[in-house]
């Protein structure tokens, strides 16, 4: 399917979200998927070539686009991106496969856990349940160094006032090396916060997602807590 760039939007340094318009075409995806997104020709050397997998940021509601939002590391492929024109045309495949995606149940409480880039696939997950008036209670504990790196930061605040059922909690690991004076949690996301952030009798499905040391500590923690491996879903961002 050919779709069109038609909008880039800086989220945070280095980090920037890409439009792309379906130009009237059925595109059908859930959100947590991914897709790779080819380019017709590269405009700056990349030796892994033209194609490159994302996990859609944006939400299935959210109709006539799709966006995906990542990391600027320099590559020739997202160089390309950052300044081809507006209007460039994407050659965007199916939907990949995967289980980084909303239970069937409705019902379910999630809590998802996420640092940095790993923030993409959760946006599309609350902008969904948001939009579809789902009855999903979404507990968001998000990780940062800066209160500068918030991903989707005006949002972020936004969402609960949108949907009562989400809660987002932001944590900033390196307050000191902000410019700006930070009010809200600090330190690393650990068993303390997740207990104090949680329903003592839910049981919920846990989300972690970001970069694969965030992941892996995350998945530990969560298992030395108790929590069985079939109730931790994970997905890690790499290669950026």
């Amino acid at each position: 399917m050919r779709v069109k760039l038609i909008e880039r939007r800086e989220e945070a340094a280095e980090v920037m979200t890409f439009v792309f318009d379906l130009g009237g075409q059925d595109y059908a995806y859930r959100a947590g998927q991914n897709a790779e997104f080819t380019l017709d020709r590269l405009d700056y050397p990349d030796a892994r070539g033209k194609e490159r997998h994302f996990t859609f940021s944006s939400s299935p509601s959210e109709k006539g686009i799709v966006q995906f939002t990542t990391m600027l590391r320099g590559s020739g492929y997202k160089e390309t991106l950052v300044h081809a024109p507006l209007g460039l045309e994407v050659e965007l495949q199916n939907p990949a496969d995967g289980k980084f995606i909303l239970p069937e149940d409705e019902s379910q409480p999630l809590v998802f856990i996420g640092g940095g880039i790993g923030i993409t696939t959760f946006r599309s997950m609350m902008r969904y349940a948001t939009d579809e008036n789902l009855p999903t209670p979404i507990t968001l504990l998000y990780s940062v160094k800066t209160p500068e790196a918030i991903i989707f930061r005006r949002e972020l605040e936004r969402l609960p006032q949108e949907n009562p059922k989400v809660q987002i909690f932001v944590t900033v690991t390196e307050p000191e090396n902000s410019r700006e004076q930070w009010s809200g949690e600090t330190g690393h996301i650990d068993a303390e916060k997740i207990f104090a952030h949680l329903d003592a009798d839910a049981t919920p499905l846990y989300y972690t997602s970001g970069p694969p040391g965030l992941v892996k500590s995350m998945v530990d923690l969560l298992k030395g807590i108790g929590i069985p491996d079939k109730e931790i879903r994970r997905e890690e961002y790499s290669g950026y």
